[in-house]
């Protein structure tokens, strides 16, 4: 059997912030009893779940990840339909593209790649992935877990200061 999960990532925080935040996320899951002090489900999951199937709850596997450093959040290798400009809209998957996500990753400051349609030079970050990809130095990965409601990803946008974005995934 295999597992998804759904990553919650910030889409601009604070250089250097990334734990102070982590932890007042996670600490404000606890006290709203979301989560356990072991990071899996607590009495109150379903307020921020679509639908309560708690089914998750007694898989293995139904943690929830903190990732405190740069990680490119993505679907597990499922594949892409598209990466397009967010300047023209053209698909730049044919491009060599993921020569900018690894400068991205390893932080050599080179991440730029440049639109081979409108010539718009922009952070790979800045491109827009489908299925959705995210780029940050912290996300929060929900194993196992159902969909979350509007509702709790407006609660983790404000604690958080930033707008965040929602990759799926399964591996």
């Amino acid at each position: 059997m295999s597992d998804t999960y759904i990553s919650i990532v910030p889409t601009k925080i604070e250089k250097g912030k990334a734990a102070m935040l982590a932890e007042k996320f996670k600490s404000k899951l606890i006290t709203d009893k979301i989560i356990s002090k072991d990071c899996t489900p607590s009495e109150n999951v379903a307020s921020i779940l679509v639908n309560n199937d708690d089914k998750f709850k007694s898989l293995e596997n139904n943690k929830l990840e903190i990732v405190t450093n740069r990680k490119v959040f993505e679907n597990g290798g499922n594949g892409l339909v598209e990466i397009t400009c967010s300047k023209c809209d053209f698909d730049i998957i044919e491009s060599n593209w993921m020569d900018a996500v690894e400068e991205w990753y390893y932080d050599s400051g080179k991440d730029d790649f440049r639109c081979p349609n409108c010539s718009n030079q922009t952070s790979i970050t800045e491109y827009l992935f489908n299925p959705q990809w995210g780029f940050s130095e912290l996300g929060f990965t929900f194993w196992n877990w159902p969909e979350f409601t509007e509702k709790f990803v407006s609660e983790i946008e404000n604690l958080l200061g930033s707008k965040v974005g929602i990759v799926y995934g399964r591996i």
